[in-house]
């Protein structure tokens, strides 16, 4: 597991609720790396990825990161665009759930791709994206695909003890 690290942390939102975060090291210091000048906007700091792995480790993620949803999205996988909507619209606080009160923006949709769960007690991964750009479509597709290899990985047995395995393996 040397690739990973595995902390808790309380919830900012609820300190009843504790966090579990399981971040791969060398893909967040990349991620970091290639979004280096929103890091640093957003944190109001000069930032190096290796040194804001180490303080998230140390201080938590939800303090080293200022809990921005921009940054949480991008390091999430959202994408920079999805993510700066999203945080946009949370910020303006005209988020929600709900199609018919947010749609202000047809192009502004919640990508949930539940026509590919049949059958499954599976939810998949949905977050706030403009439907209309490339980079949305190539997660879209990055998506399914990863969807697919999870479900055929894990679908008979018990997900946790695999994952385990496999992080450990690594």
């Amino acid at each position: 597991m040397s690739h990973f690290v595995l902390f808790e942390e309380p919830s900012n939102k609820s300190p009843q609720v504790r966090l579990i975060v399981l971040i791969h090291k060398p893909l967040f210091i990349k991620t970091v790396n290639d979004h280096l000048k929103i890091f640093e906007d957003v944190l109001q700091k000069e930032v190096l990825a290796e040194k804001l792995l180490e303080e998230v480790c140390i201080k938590g993620v939800q303090h080293t990161l200022k809990c921005s949803d921009l940054l949480y999205g991008i390091l999430l996988g959202y994408g920079k665009g999805n993510s700066t909507l999203f945080s946009q619209k949370s910020k303006r606080k005209i988020f929600s759930i709900n199609p018919a009160v947010r749609n202000d923006d047809p192009d502004q949709i919640f990508f949930n791709d539940q026509e590919s769960c049949v059958m499954i007690p599976y939810h998949p991964i949905n977050f706030l994206v403009n439907s209309t750009t490339a980079e949305t479509k190539n997660l879209k597709t990055t998506y399914r695909e990863a969807d697919k290899k999870i479900l055929a990985t894990y679908k008979l047995n018990n997900l946790l003890p695999i994952v385990f395995q496999k992080l450990s393996s690594e």
